[in-house]
């Protein structure tokens, strides 16, 4: 019989414009080498995190961070294209990895505008890693918070 797979609700980490996954600049994510999902062309500065669970990892330059979701899926917010190139500049942490986290809660303020003016694309990337997502976001515009998809742990 097959196991009922838990489905977790996955949170738009930022406010903007949604663009398909297939559609990003940097061919890693655009191939869904890391995994499926959604990523939005910011507007405002606060990334929260997507997803009730634990703060899995931030990488040292805070660029990006992993979320343990409490359903088993690890859910990467990667913030801008390349910019860990940027050192961390554009960047300050909000939150420390191992910490219990829900849903909307701050994690990385970043600034966009150093980010373009560094000729980088500041597009945030939402990734269920090795994992499926289901029920995206139709909408061409959403909200920090709005519900963008939903993320199934990778099979074990």
């Amino acid at each position: 019989h097959d196991e009922e797979i838990m489905f977790q609700t996955v949170f738009a980490p930022v406010s903007g414009r949604l663009i398909d996954i297939t559609a990003v600049s940097d061919e890693v994510f655009a191939e869904k080498t890391v995994g499926d999902g959604m990523a939005i062309e910011p507007t405002d500065g606060i990334v929260l995190s997507p997803a009730d669970g634990i703060i899995e990892a931030i990488f040292p330059t805070n660029h990006a961070f992993i979320i343990a979701a409490d359903n088993g899926a690890s859910i990467m917010v990667h913030i801008g294209i390349e910019t860990v190139a940027m050192n961390g500049r554009p960047f300050v942490r909000l939150a420390a990895p191992g910490s219990r986290i829900s849903a909307g809660d701050p994690v990385i303020k970043a600034d966009f505008r150093m980010i373009r003016h560094a000729g980088l694309d500041p597009t945030v990337i939402v990734v269920n890693v090795e994992g499926s997502v289901e029920n995206k976001s139709a909408a061409e515009k959403v909200c920090a918070g709005d519900l963008l998809l939903e993320a199934a742990p990778a099979s074990v």
